[in-house]
């Protein structure tokens, strides 16, 4: 069985987390009112006005508690760069509220790796040594 540890996950890839770089790129494309329904620990079922389609988060329990809370039901999908926004409220006096961004995938997703795995620091050291 995979292992998700969606905790120490630090993978961009589809499925784990958004990329700065990613919300920043994608932050204008089209995106539909959606519903989220959990399937599974690593499946979700987001429903546009387009679409009906079961994807992949490697929390999926987490995102599905997220949407549960959604401000106003505010869910987005924007199926080009498949991420999900979710409008919630912040604690915040200078920010009243934000979009929590997930990503989706369209296929099952490896593994969750942890930063130790995705940079190894004897191969940081390793690099840092040859000039």
């Amino acid at each position: 069985m995979p292992d998700f540890n969606p905790i120490k996950c630090a993978l961009y890839t589809p499925g784990h987390n958004v990329h700065y770089i990613q919300a920043k790129v994608y932050r204008e494309a089209k995106k539909y009112p959606a519903t989220v329904e959990l399937i599974s620990t690593t499946q979700v079922r987001v429903k546009t006005r387009r679409q009906d389609q079961v994807l992949y988060n490697h929390n999926a329990t987490e995102l599905y508690m997220q949407a549960l809370a959604a401000l106003n039901g505010e869910i987005n999908y924007a199926p080009n760069s498949h991420l999900l926004y979710i409008l919630h409220e912040q604690a915040s006096k200078s920010v009243k509220e934000a979009w929590l961004m997930a990503s989706l995938s369209e296929k099952p997703m490896g593994d969750c790796k942890s930063q130790e795995e995705v940079w190894p620091v004897e191969e940081l050291l390793t690099l840092e040594g040859e000039d």
